[in-house]
């Protein structure tokens, strides 16, 4: 009976992880809430980052020897924004806000808390890869 008692746990747990990892992703309240929060790269850079009523994306970014600042719009889960630091790592030939140190970021809200999108340096179409993490 034991026996047969652990095997019903068994196939219980997996059904109930199966439904819930068909669970849709709309129902991740990451997704319906306002984007705020701090997020973390695999490399440890350290993301802050806050969304207005008005879909005003602004933020600061630290870590890899690096501290800057984020700053764009948010169209619903994608964001598109502009990143500007003090390392003098990403030289621009044109200076915007202020600095020659600038790129363009792209990311979008995905289920779980996590951000993920592509990245690029002075007015570069973003192409590298990108994810930061709750």
């Amino acid at each position: 009976m034991f026996r047969d008692l652990t095997w019903f746990a068994a196939a219980a747990s997996a059904l109930m992880l199966a439904w819930t990892a068909s669970l849709p992703a709309e129902n991740d309240p990451f997704l319906d809430e306002p984007l705020v929060g701090k997020f973390t790269t695999a490399s440890g850079v350290a993301w802050t980052v806050a969304t207005d009523d008005d879909g005003q994306v602004e933020g600061f970014f630290s870590g890899d020897d690096r501290f800057g600042q984020v700053t764009g719009r948010s169209d619903g889960s994608v964001v598109h924004a502009y990143w500007f630091d003090d390392s003098g790592k990403s030289v621009c030939a044109d200076e915007l806000s202020g600095t020659r140190n600038w790129g363009r970021i792209t990311f979008e809200r995905q289920a779980g808390g996590v951000l993920r999108g592509f990245v690029g340096e002075c007015n570069d179409v973003p192409t590298l890869p990108w994810t930061a993490r709750r």
